[in-house]
């Protein structure tokens, strides 16, 4: 069953937040849209919008034209959902705002997803994911022992705002179920991450004490090897672990040692346990620590490249990756909807479109006439 079949979404955002909130919409069943501005499309990053944007249609329209806007707001009538990613007030200026659908579709779950949000002092402010960060108090937060916190490889703010957004669509439809109202819905990507960071604030929010470091402990780190690969440790509090990882390690002094017997005494002595874990793990490869703790009670990990992580057995037997057949690229990889359901059907059925690639599909279901849609299909 595709849970969303009979939903329309209109995704008029080129901006990763809005792609990958409409490619969880369109995993579970939905009939997105992308509307995309000819000429406009640009991959930032290798692939990134072909990750994103599985299963999905395109249109190109010139909403800064009447006959965009007059096309934009027939295909507004017809949907049940839409989500932009303009500055705020650009969505208005251009006639397509909430209040604009709104009149035309009253029911419409509406969201629009900015950097600050709709209203603020930062309200027109630029910015990008290391922003958010910065502003969200994320890099006072140290990760790990001895080493500043430092800008994380993927967007995570970009990808947090997705899955948020995801989330308030649905849960302005379940509304919409119910009372039969439309919802207009303002998501901050600063809103979002700052959500997940005042996780590390529980000294301040909740005891009102000044945030120290006292959560990075020195068994749950990632560690250089002697092939100067690496691996990831991953004991918290669990005193079995630390006892097998000694024992195994061939290093069972450290259970004598009073410096690191306890969780309290490794916690306070984190500095120097951590300088011994360093010196440990670089007597042997990456490979010989991963054999020695096959099998075994202790979370030892690698380190993976991103083609051992989609290679890995435990992930391919989840089957997230899946193959898609693409015109461009003849067969490329995606990852599907990351969660598995007992009837709910969440396939990978169309590669991402070519820009506008649908404009003709989608304009004959609107009722234009050949001429009209002659002038705004691409050429091929």
């Amino acid at each position: 069953m595709k849970v969303l079949q009979y939903l329309r979404v209109v995704d008029v955002s080129p901006y990763l937040p809005s792609q990958y909130c409409s490619l969880q919409m369109a995993l579970l069943g939905a009939e997105v849209i992308l509307v995309e501005r000819p000429g406009a499309r640009q991959d930032v990053f290798p692939g990134l919008f072909e990750l994103v944007n599985c299963n999905k249609k395109s249109l190109q329209l010139d909403l800064k034209s009447d006959l965009g806007r007059e096309i934009f707001h027939r295909l507004a009538a017809s949907s049940d959902v839409i989500i932009e990613g303009f500055r705020p007030g650009v969505a208005s200026r251009l006639k397509v705002g909430y209040e604009d659908i709104k009149n035309i579709k009253p029911d419409i779950i509406y969201c629009s997803i900015s950097g600050f949000g709709q209203d603020g002092p930062y309200r027109d402010k630029p910015g990008h994911d290391v922003n958010y960060l910065g502003l969200s108090g994320y890099f006072s937060i140290p990760g790990q022992i001895g080493t500043p916190p430092s800008r994380p490889g993927i967007p995570v703010v970009d990808l947090c705002t997705g899955m948020l957004a995801a989330l308030s669509v649905l849960a302005g439809l379940m509304t919409r179920e119910r009372s039969g109202e439309g919802q207009y819905i303002d998501i901050s990507m600063l809103d979002a991450i700052t959500a997940w960071t005042s996780t590390r604030a529980g000294a301040y929010m909740v005891k009102k004490e000044t945030i120290t470091d006292e959560h990075v402990i020195a068994t749950n780190d990632v560690f250089q090897t002697k092939d100067s690969k690496l691996v990831v440790l991953g004991i918290v509090s669990e005193e079995h672990f630390w006892q097998n990882f000694c024992k195994i390690a061939g290093h069972k002094m450290l259970l004598e040692d009073p410096h690191f017997t306890t969780e309290k005494s490794r916690l306070k002595n984190r500095e120097a346990l951590s300088r011994i874990l360093k010196d440990i793990f670089r007597e042997k490869t990456r490979e010989e620590w991963l054999q020695l703790f096959k099998n075994t009670d202790v979370p030892l990990s690698p380190v993976s490249t991103m083609e051992e992580a989609l290679s890995d057995p435990q992930i391919t037997h989840r089957g997230l990756v899946n193959k898609v057949t693409d015109p461009e690229w003849e067969e490329i990889s995606v990852a599907g909807f990351p969660a598995k359901f007992s009837s709910i059907s969440t396939d990978i059925q169309s590669p991402p479109p070519k820009a506008g690639q649908h404009t003709r599909e989608i304009l004959e279901q609107l009722g234009y006439s050949e001429d009209i849609i002659a002038t705004l299909e691409p050429h091929k």
